[in-house]
């Protein structure tokens, strides 16, 4: 699953309808999912191996039968050469509209006046159960009644133990700020995502958000854990092996369509950062 945009341009779902499901594996190549946000709220429960996520600067590991779920808009990467995982992006606030016997306990959390908690593990049984049989109306072929309304059901469920075991936290003066300065780098991620083939240096970074260049640093590695440029370097790699994979491209053209002048250093950082050379990335021979 590869994400090459930091805000997500894709609708998830219908109108109708605001739930996507998406199942995740890595099929033996090693996959990342780049650093993006979307309106989306996100359920993600793994099924097989290790992933490793950053969630709004923080890292989380996650392993075979844990949950991940976090709001709309949050800033969200992760990696793993050896994981499966299914995935729901949904449109909460769209999503209970129109169901008013649900609508107030659920506006606590599309207001964000609670924060859910992001990671649960098997410990957190009943919350992991409903999971599971969430995705299971996916997974399972049935018809299209069947998960439309079992996926309400069981998202009303999950919210319904949240609430009632108190997992979440309530939106204070120091989350807020937190929010703050996730929001306050985004368009740095937007330049990024636009000039990554230029030239880019660490002084114009810091300059969008107007800090010096030591403090950007220090700014960005709490929120990201990546220094500014490593991080344009993974971004960088990421859209080769995009274009590897999905053109004809040679290796030293899409070395210089994202930003590397010297295809030497291309390969040696491609392998370095995926473990294999851009051409055996491309013709799949590792």
């Amino acid at each position: 699953m590869h994400y090459f945009s930091y805000i997500e341009k894709k609708q998830h779902g219908t109108l109708n309808f605001p739930v996507a499901y998406y199942f995740v594996d890595s099929k033996n190549l090693p996959y990342s999912m780049p650093l993006h946000w979307h309106k989306e709220w996100e359920l993600i429960y793994v099924t097989k191996g290790t992933i490793d996520f950053i969630i709004n600067g923080e890292h989380i590991p996650a392993i075979a039968g844990d949950v991940i779920l976090f709001g709309g808009g949050t800033l969200h990467s992760a990696i793993s050469d050896s994981c499966t995982y299914q995935c729901l992006n949904f449109e909460l606030h769209e999503l209970v509209l129109n169901v008013l016997s649900v609508r107030e306990p659920f506006r606590l959390f599309y207001r964000n006046f609670y924060r859910p908690l992001i990671h649960y593990t098997p410990k957190n049984s009943d919350i992991c159960k409903i999971a599971h049989e969430l995705f299971s109306a996916f997974s399972d072929n049935h018809s299209e009644h069947f998960c439309r309304m079992s996926t309400l059901g069981n998202l009303t469920r999950l919210f319904a133990y949240i609430l009632e075991k108190e997992y979440y936290t309530k939106n204070t003066e120091n989350t807020a700020n937190a929010v703050d300065k996730i929001n306050q780098l985004k368009p740095v991620l937007e330049y990024i995502e636009l000039h990554f083939s230029e030239e880019i240096k660490l002084k114009t970074l810091s300059q969008i958000i107007g800090m010096n260049e030591n403090y950007f640093c220090k700014f960005f590695f709490l929120l990201i854990r990546q220094t500014p440029m490593n991080y344009l370097t993974h971004y960088r790699i990421e859209q080769a092996s995009n274009m590897l994979l999905s053109t004809n491209i040679s290796v030293t053209d899409v070395a210089f369509r994202c930003g590397f002048n010297d295809t030497g250093y291309f390969i040696k950082t491609f392998k370095k950062i995926k473990g294999c050379t851009p051409k055996q990335f491309q013709l799949r021979t590792y």
